[in-house]
């Protein structure tokens, strides 16, 4: 096979981004100038470890300091991602403090085009973009590539934890089925919850009670629930950790609501391939993208191995940027195409897959499996 040929009908597959912050409440689609691509949370942790302070500024002190970590952490993905953001959507290689203020005011004078938002879509094949907000969901310049999967399910949720006791159960309860009796009504396809907050409540009872509420009325409209799960959170930060419990407990509900697919989008290593597990022994259960900390190429490599000797592709969705402008949405998606492709191809020059199924696959991954079940 021609590697360079294949990794550029990789390239230019279509794509389904499953979870993003594109077009949060008081932000636009588009980046506004450096900082918003040069100080994305998941590059600044990153950043931040070499000793940078983030600047309200892009003087030349502040471009100085940005060169100096951007420089030391050259070997990362989200370093990677950048420098492919700023060279294929604006031209830029940094090289200099000087390339990063330049770069400034290239981003700048390109949000002001009405059509750059699309000109990215078109060049990085992003056709769909999942939004959690139904207030968000409608893209102002390109409306048809939004979609919605609401995270409305979390707000009964957090108000039971807030003074939890048996009759706010009945009251979660109650308040659960008629959200998701308006979703279904309103024509969404899915709903998205945070499993931390279920992990939160001590009463196995209670949580019981309220997962149930949401899995058996989502069954009963032939929804699907996009559970992200292998986070805690802590007033502090919040953190990946693994539970070897975590999935085989939910197990029961899988095996009890045939109908509702179950998408699992992980953020902790050791329950990436429990979800493999439990989507081999259950036809609804759905390994979805790598997100928080998972989100890395190693992570990647070893997920796609998982998913390729076990799965169909058609039941495992590969994208969830978590980008908070289409800038990294793009970026990322690159990320993941490229390892997509480098993976497959040594697949298929190792005898173990043809070059059809290769390109099949990939594209499946990207944009058929979650086009299935969310369109």
């Amino acid at each position: 096979m021609n590697k360079e040929e294949f990794s550029q009908r990789i390239i230019e597959l279509p794509v389904f981004d499953t979870h993003s912050h594109i077009n949060a409440p008081n932000r636009s689609m588009a980046a506004q100038s450096f900082a918003d691509l040069g100080h994305y949370f998941w590059l600044s942790q990153q950043l931040k470890g070499v000793g940078w302070s983030e600047s309200e500024t892009m003087d030349e002190a502040a471009a100085t300091a940005y060169f100096d970590a951007f420089s030391k952490t050259e070997c990362t993905a989200m370093n990677w991602c950048l420098r492919k953001i700023l060279l294929d959507l604006y031209g830029i290689v940094i090289r200099s403090p000087r390339d990063i203020q330049l770069a400034d005011s290239i981003i700048r004078e390109r949000a002001a085009t009405t059509s750059h938002v699309e000109e990215v879509c078109q060049k990085g094949e992003i056709r769909k973009i999942t939004q959690n907000l139904v207030s968000q969901a409608a893209f102002p310049t390109v409306p048809e590539r939004g979609v919605l999967v609401a995270d409305t399910l979390n707000g009964p949720v957090s108000a039971f934890l807030e003074n939890p006791s048996e009759d706010a159960v009945d009251e979660a309860v109650f308040s659960l089925h008629s959200a998701i009796d308006a979703m279904a009504s309103a024509g969404q396809k899915g709903a998205r919850i945070d499993f931390n907050l279920f992990e939160s409540i001590v009463n196995t009872s209670w949580r019981h009670s309220l997962l149930d509420a949401i899995f058996s009325r989502l069954n009963k409209h032939r929804m699907f629930v996009q559970m992200f799960i292998g986070m805690k959170r802590h007033p502090r930060g919040s953190f990946p950790q693994d539970d070897p419990a975590r999935i085989t407990g939910l197990i029961p509900f899988f095996q009890n609501y045939p109908d509702c697919r179950f998408e699992m989008v992980c953020a902790a290593e050791g329950n990436c391939v429990d979800v493999v597990q439990a989507a081999v022994m259950n036809p609804n259960v759905h390994p979805g993208g790598l997100w928080w900390y998972t989100f890395r190429p190693s992570m990647y490599r070893q997920t796609l191995e998982q998913r390729l000797e076990a799965l169909a592709p058609l039941k495992c969705p590969v994208l969830a940027s978590d980008a908070m402008c289409i800038e990294w949405c793009y970026g990322k998606t690159m990320l993941v195409k490229m390892l997509i492709a480098e993976f497959l191809a040594g697949k298929v020059e190792a005898g173990w897959i043809s070059e059809e199924c290769a390109t099949r696959t990939a594209s499946a991954w990207l944009y058929e499996a979650p086009a299935a079940y969310y369109l």
